[in-house]
């Protein structure tokens, strides 16, 4: 392979199989805003109101690219549908428990438990995404070797 044509297929790689990495860096992101707004003493008010906006931001951008990585990866319209709406519904007792890790009699602690719990969470999606985007690597290079046509996205 010339090395224009190895060049294409990188760049091609990169634009077309990366939903795997952007949600890992935005859950990444929305982590570390969690945990520095965990660590700082609770009436560093302005430091921890920036570092909510940093959380926030992780935490909703790396939403739409697993939704497309989940669509992606489906057979059909009807598919697609069904799991994006599953996949949506699954995520409201996640709302619901943060009535449970925002405790109350933390408050003035700076509501520690419910910042760790978040930053764990989001770690956990990004290690998530990358475990995924390695498993698919490996897929892939089995489904090719067996001629199989219709590779999974990542």
């Amino acid at each position: 392979m010339s090395e224009s044509q190895d060049n294409v297929k990188t760049s091609e790689t990169l634009t077309t199989h990366s939903r795997a990495l952007h949600s890992a860096i935005f859950a990444t992101v929305g982590a570390i805003g969690f945990l520095a707004s965990a660590v700082l003493p609770p009436d560093a008010y302005n430091a921890r109101y920036g570092c909510l906006i940093v959380a926030a931001a992780g935490s909703f951008s790396c939403i739409p690219p697993l939704l497309g990585w989940l669509s992606s990866n489906l057979h059909s319209t009807a598919a697609a549908g069904l799991a994006i709406a599953l996949n949506i519904s699954f995520g409201a007792p996640g709302q619901i428990t943060g009535v449970w890790i925002y405790k109350a009699e933390e408050k003035k602690k700076g509501y520690p438990t419910g910042h760790w719990v978040n930053a764990g969470l989001l770690f956990f999606v990004a290690a998530g995404c990358i475990s995924l985007l390695f498993f698919y690597r490996v897929k892939n290079k089995t489904l090719r070797r067996e001629g199989v046509e219709r590779l999974f996205r990542y």
